[in-house]
């Protein structure tokens, strides 16, 4: 029970932090951190399996930290930083002006942007299946569909 209520009273610090505005990734950083600071000091389960402990609960909870944060950046950060540098150097080397003016004919044809808006979320829901990283996705779609969307009479905001 009372994991329960340190669980809530976290949640609702969390919850009010991003209220009042402060930076949503401090907010959740700090609320991790009382979770897992909790979870040490009251003995509520292991941070770290026992061979991989310290056998110093605050050395623990920053190491499960250490482990857990190389191990996303590794994986997911890196991914995104080589979706975002090839979607910066299309842009640069002038592809989506080029892949604009093969699609320029056929999307002539299409009078309606709203047509033209609900083709491209349907192209982006299949996509999804093949880049199940939603900011790679995000960082594909503006170098790709963006340029295509805005120059075919799409509202900036629209697309």
């Amino acid at each position: 029970m009372t994991s329960l209520i340190i669980a809530g009273i976290v949640i609702v610090l969390v919850v009010t932090l991003l209220i009042k505005g402060f930076y949503p990734q401090a907010a959740l950083f700090i609320g991790g951190l009382a979770l897992l600071g909790a979870t040490a000091a009251f003995d509520f389960g292991e941070v770290l399996s026992a061979d991989k402990s310290t056998n110093f609960a605050a050395f623990d909870v920053f190491k499960a930290f250490c482990t857990g944060f190389s191990s996303r950046i590794a994986g997911l950060g890196l991914t995104l930083m080589a979706i975002g540098g090839f979607s910066r150097y299309m842009e640069y080397v002038g592809a989506s002006g080029a892949l604009f003016s093969v699609f320029e004919r056929p999307l002539s044809k299409i009078k309606s942007p709203y047509v033209l808006l609900a083709a491209a979320f349907l192209a982006s829901q299949c996509l999804v299946v093949f880049i199940p990283s939603h900011a790679g996705l995000a960082l594909l779609l503006m170098v790709m569909l963006y340029p295509i969307l805005i120059r075919s009479g799409v509202s900036p905001l629209s697309a």
